[in-house]
């Protein structure tokens, strides 16, 4: 029993004056007295008192530590029976009533632990598909719906990025739990989730990097070598001063056929290293063996059936956060910073309002129905999801299959319609009619199959 403990039994005296004493009785010290008499024993203490006058008092303390700790023990216990007790009533109620709200008391710990293991998961898909990092933490989901939000607006300043972010939080988390989004334990689970899910793939880019960027893992390995080798190609530039900055959009990473600046048409579709943006993607969302299969000029695909994150997410197209996700990524594994953090301890690169940027640019082209944007999408879904029917820039075509079918259906359409029969020819069936030997009868009465 817990208060049998050294620990308990060793406790503040405080809890000794709310015991029964045995300070009259000696010999009987299970007899209960009141208050007044423990704390009038108590309050006598001194160094006067003779041994058997402090066996009294040490006998009296004991015997109302032992009382205290086994009260606290049966209040422990009738506090779980009303709780379990609580739960049964609810769950009664909640089935007549159809309710679908979650029910706030839960019998066990497992309960607990099951809804905080289904938001932190939550939290690695937000992770991958939505946002790198959050913009205020802990006050997003303490965060009420503003009705005069504007999309528009949404990187006008931080409280419309934190509105933002909240809309896109609400998307992801089933609405039974909309109602837990003020809770501590809610908020703590969904970060928690990020967080693995963005130390995962910071380590599991720079472990396969090798594949994904065409390079040796020497080259990856150490912060010096990453600069030398890699600065260029992530936006750094000499300034006259002799120092150096990074450039978030004149980057070769980024760009396919980069000829020293952004170019509308061109970015986020470098095959430069091996498409870094999209087998970025790919290695974190199936794995490294997928990124082999790239770049064996396959479609991404997983080694084996196993249950990758796009099936257990049920992810079907491409997302703004995943290419704004997927750039800062690939430019973050080359950099010197050795930690994937809002701000680059090596390089001074700030991550985080890279990807803003990033996904700024992407959510203004979609809202705008730019083509380069919607030409951006297009490519990503036709790599990683290619047969999808939910895209942002519309449904992909497939052409071959396409003309295929046509050609298919024009010959059908060209067919002559229907069959002449003789005259005088009783059908017993339509299966049968037209003179076909498919179990039809003859005129003969017998059976009209073929040997």
């Amino acid at each position: 029993m817990e208060g049998n403990s050294e620990r308990e039994r060793g406790g503040d005296d405080s809890e000794v004056s709310d015991s029964p004493d045995s300070n009259e009785h000696p010999s009987s010290a299970q007899k209960p007295i009141s208050n007044t008499e423990s704390d009038s024993d108590l309050s006598q203490i001194s160094l006067r008192m003779s041994p058997a006058s402090l066996y009294k008092v040490e006998t009296a303390a004991r015997n109302a530590q032992i009382a205290a700790n086994a009260a606290k023990e049966e209040a422990k216990t009738m506090r779980r029976k009303y709780d379990d007790a609580m739960n049964e009533v609810h769950q009664d109620e909640s089935v007549e009533r159809g309710s679908k709200k979650e029910k706030k008391t839960k019998s066990s710990r497992d309960d607990d632990t099951h809804h905080e293991q289904v938001i932190k998961g939550l939290g690695h898909q937000f992770e991958i598909t939505h946002a790198l990092w959050l913009h205020e933490p802990t006050k997003t989901f303490q965060t009420t719906i503003d009705d005069e939000y504007d999309k528009l607006d949404r990187f006008g300043s931080t409280a419309a990025k934190v509105q933002g972010q909240l809309r896109d939080i609400l998307d992801i988390v089933p609405a039974t739990y909309h109602g837990d989004l003020p809770n501590h334990w809610l908020g703590r689970s969904f970060r928690d989730g990020m967080q693995e899910q963005r130390s995962n793939t910071a380590t599991r880019l720079r472990s396969r990097g090798a594949t994904i960027f065409n390079c040796t893992e020497e080259d990856l390995r150490i912060s010096r070598k990453r600069c030398a080798k890699f600065s260029e190609d992530i936006g750094r530039v000499e300034n006259a001063n002799g120092t150096s900055t990074y450039h978030p959009w004149n980057v070769s990473v980024l760009h396919r056929d980069y000829k020293g600046r952004f170019d509308i048409q061109t970015v986020f579709l470098n095959p430069i290293l091996q498409k870094p943006t999209k087998q970025t993607m790919s290695c974190i969302i199936r794995g490294p063996a997928s990124v082999i299969a790239m770049n064996e000029g396959e479609s991404s695909r997983a080694a084996r059936n196993n249950e990758t994150m796009d099936l257990k997410w049920g992810l079907n197209h491409t997302t703004p956060g995943m290419v704004a996700a997927s750039a800062v990524l690939a430019c973050w594994a080359l950099s010197p910073d050795e930690c994937l953090k809002e701000k680059g301890n090596e390089s001074g690169i700030r991550w985080h309002d890279d990807f803003d940027n990033y996904l700024e640019y992407l959510l203004s082209g979609l809202q705008k129905q730019k083509k380069s944007v919607l030409n951006i999408f297009r490519e990503w879904d036709q790599v990683l999801f290619p047969n999808t029917s939910h895209g942002l820039a519309g449904q992909l075509s497939n052409t071959d299959r396409d003309q295929l079918m046509q050609s298919v259906m024009a010959a059908l359409n060209h067919d002559e319609d229907g069959y002449e029969q003789p005259e005088g020819h009783n059908s017993h069936s339509e299966r049968g009619s037209g003179g076909l030997n498919e179990g039809g009868n003859s005129e003969d009465g017998s059976d009209n199959f073929e040997e």
